[in-house]
C-alpha cells in the first residue's frame, strides 16, 4: 500500500493532476477551453493558496529526510595553559557517532513523515477537486431550476391570457384571476431568490480558484462518474487506496519510529577523538608535538528522563493506532452510506423519468384542455402545473445529488474504478 506513494519520483502536482484528470475531465474539449469544469480545476491548481501550502509542507518534509542522514557536528576544542617552563597548547577534535538504531529511527521517522505529507497532499487534491465539482453541481442545479421555473411561468402567462379573455366576457371569476397572478408572483420571486443564491455560489467558487473577477456562467451539465454496485468492492478499495487512510498509517509509522528512538536512548553512543599538543617541555627539555587518538562511549545513566520519553512515545503510538482504526471504521461506513444514497438517487431519477414526470405532463395537458373548455377549475390547473414543476426540479436535484455522491465515492476510493466516459447528466433529461 505504501509503495504506491513511495514510487512517486516526479512532481506531485503533475502526478495528482494527471490522476484526477482521468476522473473529472469527461467534458468536451470545446467546453473545457472556455467555461468547462476542467478549466476551473486547472485554475484552482494554479491559484489555490491551500494547495500551495500543502505542496510546501511536502517539500519541507522532503528536506527533513535529507537532514535525518546528517551526523552530529564534530566538536573542536582548544586547551592552553602556563607552566614554569612552557606554554603548551592542545587541540582536541571529537566526533560522536550515535547508536546505529538511533540513526535508523531518525531516518525512518523522517521518511514516514514525508510520505504522510505526500498522502495528505493527495487527500487535499481530492478534496479541492470535489469541492469544485460540488460547487459546479450546485450552480448547475440552480441554473436548471431557474430555467424550469421560467418555463412554468411562461405557461402561466399563457393561461393568464386565456383567463383575461374569459373574464372580459364574464366567463371567469376575479378570484381565479387573482389566484393565477399570485402563483405567477411567487414564481417570479423564486427566480429572484435563486439568482441571489447563484451569486453566493459563484462567490464560493471564487474562493476555491482564488479569483473573484471571473464571470462563471451556469453549466450545461455535470460530468457523470461511474461507480461499482457492490458495497464490498467500494469498502475494500476505499480501505486500500484512500489517501487519508494512508496518511494515518504513515502517522502511525512516525510514532513507531519515535518509540524506537526512545529505546535507543538507553544505548551508548560512540565518541572518537583526536588530540594534538604543541609547545610542550618535560624537565626543561622541549619535546616533539604529540598527536593522539582516543575512543569512548557515552554513559546513559539518567534513566528517569529516558523512561519518561519512552512512555510518552508509546502513548502517542497508541493514540495513532486508535486514530487509524477509527478512520478506517468511519470510511467503511461512509462508503456504504454513499453507495446506498447514490443507488437510491439513480432509482428515483429512473422513476421520475419513466413514470412520474410523464404522468404529470399528461395530467397537466388534460387539465389544461379541460380548463380551456370550462370543465376544470383554475385550481386544478395550478395544482397540476405546480406538481409538474416540483417533479422536474426534484429530478435536477437528484441528478446533482447522484453526481456529488459519486464524487464522494471517488474521494473514498481514489477513482481506481472510475471509467473515463464523456456522458453528461443532461443526457438523461433529454
Amino acid at each position: 500500500m505504501h509503495t504506491t506513494i513511495k514510487k512517486i519520483s516526479y512532481p506531485l502536482s503533475i502526478t495528482f493532476f494527471m490522476l484526477m484528470s482521468q476522473v473529472f475531465s469527461q467534458i468536451s474539449s470545446a467546453e473545457s477551453e472556455k467555461h468547462g469544469l476542467g478549466y476551473y480545476i486547472d485554475l484552482a491548481f494554479k491559484n489555490n493558496p491551500e494547495m500551495h501550502a500543502m505542496k510546501n509542507a511536502v517539500d519541507a518534509a522532503g528536506h527533513g529526510v535529507q537532514a535525518a542522514f546528517d551526523m552530529p557536528d564534530p566538536v573542536l576544542g582548544i586547551h592552553t595553559g602556563m607552566t614554569d617552563f612552557s606554554h603548551p597548547t592542545k587541540f582536541v577534535l571529537s566526533q560522536t557517532i550515535p547508536w546505529p538504531g538511533t540513526l535508523m529511527a531518525q531516518k525512518r521517522e523522517a521518511r514516514s513523515l514525508h510520505y504522510q505529507r505526500k498522502a495528505e497532499y493527495k487527500d487535499a487534491v481530492n478534496d479541492l477537486i470535489f469541492m469544485i465539482r460540488k460547487t459546479w453541481g450546485e450552480l448547475y442545479e440552480t441554473g436548471r431550476t431557474i430555467e424550469l421555473t421560467r418555463q412554468s411561468l411562461k405557461l402561466l402567462e399563457q393561461a393568464e391570457s386565456v383567463l383575461l379573455a374569459k373574464y372580459s366576457v364574464n366567463q371567469a371569476f376575479a378570484g381565479d384571476l387573482l389566484k393565477l397572478q399570485l402563483e405567477m408572483a411567487v414564481l417570479e420571486d423564486d427566480i429572484r431568490q435563486m439568482r441571489t443564491e447563484a451569486d453566493n455560489i459563484r462567490n464560493r467558487f471564487g474562493i476555491l480558484i482564488d479569483s473573484s473577477n471571473l464571470s462563471i456562467p451556469f453549466p450545461d451539465s455535470i460530468p457523470s462518474l461511474s461507480v461499482p454496485d457492490d458495497p464490498a468492492t467500494v469498502v475494500q478499495i476505499a480501505l486500500e487506496q484512500n489517501p487519508e487512510i494512508v496518511a494515518y498509517e504513515y502517522a502511525l509509522e512516525v510514532k513507531d519510529a519515535l518509540v524506537d528512538a526512545a529505546k535507543s536512548r538507553y544505548r551508548p553512543s560512540l565518541v572518537l577523538s583526536a588530540d594534538y599538543e604543541t609547545n610542550k617541555m618535560i624537565n626543561g627539555v622541549s619535546v616533539d608535538d604529540d598527536l593522539m587518538a582516543g575512543i569512548g562511549i557515552s554513559l546513559p545513566i539518567w534513566l528517569s528522563q529516558k523512561k519518561g520519553k519512552l512512555q510518552q512515545a508509546r502513548s502517542l503510538q497508541k493514540v495513532a493506532a486508535n486514530e487509524l482504526k477509527q478512520a478506517e471504521n468511519e470510511l467503511a461506513a461512509e462508503a456504504r452510506i454513499y453507495l446506498n444514497t447514490h443507488n437510491d438517487a439513480v432509482r428515483r431519477i429512473e422513476l421520475l423519468d419513466n413514470v412520474l414526470i410523464p404522468k404529470a405532463e399528461q395530467t397537466l395537458s388534460v387539465i389544461e384542455e379541460g380548463y380551456r373548455n370550462n370543465t376544470m377549475s383554475i385550481l386544478d390547473f395550478l395544482d397540476a402545473q405546480r406538481t409538474l414543476l416540483d417533479l422536474e426540479i426534484e429530478k435536477v436535484s437528484r441528478i446533482e445529488l447522484k453526481e456529488m455522491i459519486a464524487g464522494e465515492i471517488v474521494i473514498c476510493c481514489l477513482a481506481e474504478f472510475t471509467k473515463n466516459k464523456s456522458t453528461h447528466s443532461t443526457e438523461a433529461e433529454k
